[in-house]
């Protein structure tokens, strides 16, 4: 049974086409989520409260629109071990990362973070394509549907 899902995102079209996947999974399990966007250092925006990060601000609207339960956090660290504690201290039953193209390529890339999740993980990873159709609607601001 899936209760909790762990969605691993930033400001990428990768990622927030997963972020649609996840929500609407959730809805049809009746599974909760918990949005992790990991600040690594390069970023200006402090760790912590998420109010003002624009992807948390997205996959709080899709679930807001479908009424699954969400929570958002904002963590400092390195990616996949930061991702990984989360997903255990979440009790996740599933991890959900985008997978990218080559540099605008559109050839299919999974890079070394989703590698090694895939590799460490306790929790099966869905890894979800960007697709063209999600293109329009994966605005971080809340846009589209």
């Amino acid at each position: 049974m899936i209760a909790r899902i762990l969605l691993a995102a930033d400001d990428s079209p990768a990622a927030l086409a997963a972020a649609r996947l996840c929500v609407e999974l959730a809805g049809h399990c009746g599974a909760s989520v918990r949005t992790v966007v990991v600040r690594t250092g390069r970023e200006t925006e402090p760790a912590g409260e998420p109010t003002g990060d624009p992807v948390l601000r997205y996959v709080r609207h899709l679930a807001d629109s479908t009424s699954v339960p969400f929570e958002g956090i904002v963590v400092s660290g390195s990616v996949v071990p930061s991702i990984l504690e989360q997903a255990r201290a979440y009790a996740a039953d599933l991890i959900v990362v985008g997978r990218s193209d080559i540099r605008g390529t559109g050839r299919p890339y999974v890079g070394h973070h989703t590698r090694h999740m895939l590799e460490f993980a306790d929790q099966p990873v869905v890894v979800v394509p960007y697709t063209a159709p999600c293109r329009a609607s994966c605005a971080p601001d809340g846009g589209g549907s």
